[in-house]
């Protein structure tokens, strides 16, 4: 199972840091920054990376917050492991256009629940709670969400 990220990062205006993924699995829906893990990097490193590859944003010091383990009944590479880490300290400015992504301040009142995971209206608030998780999610091959196993 490959090693993935993702990364919320808050500002002071009741903003959280979002992407709308154009391309690959998940394409069209919205989620946070993140994404794989390179071979010998660790979690936190990944999750600065990427957040600053996908947004322009580089996230100060973040905390972790969860992991996700995701299954796909198709299987194949779409299996991850996700370390979750959060911020309310950033530097730099917003890129809102990427190859990947357009990424947006969003206000946590308009996060666009229905064009997001299945899983994300389940785990997610335990995030916003300020709750530390670890969850394990199964979809099926038309990636609708099947099942949720708690383990924290």
């Amino acid at each position: 199972m490959k090693r993935t990220v993702l990364t919320f990062v808050f500002d002071d205006n009741d903003q959280l840091l979002m992407v709308e993924k154009k391309r690959g699995h998940g394409a069209g829906k919205w989620n946070f920054p993140g994404g794989k893990c390179e071979e010998g990097e660790a979690e936190l490193a990944a999750s600065i990376r990427e957040t600053v590859e996908e947004t322009g944003i580089t996230p100060i010091d973040p905390v972790l917050s969860g992991k996700l383990d995701f299954h796909f009944e198709d299987g194949g590479s779409w299996q991850n492991s996700c370390t979750v880490f959060r911020t309310n300290e950033f530097s730099g400015e917003l890129t809102p256009e990427t190859d990947e992504c357009t990424a947006h301040w969003i206000k946590l009142v308009d996060i666009p629940w229905d064009n997001m995971w299945g899983s994300d209206r389940i785990w997610v608030p335990l995030l916003l709670e300020g709750k530390s998780f670890y969850r394990v999610y199964y979809f099926d091959k038309n990636d609708d969400l099947l099942r949720e196993e708690i383990k924290q």
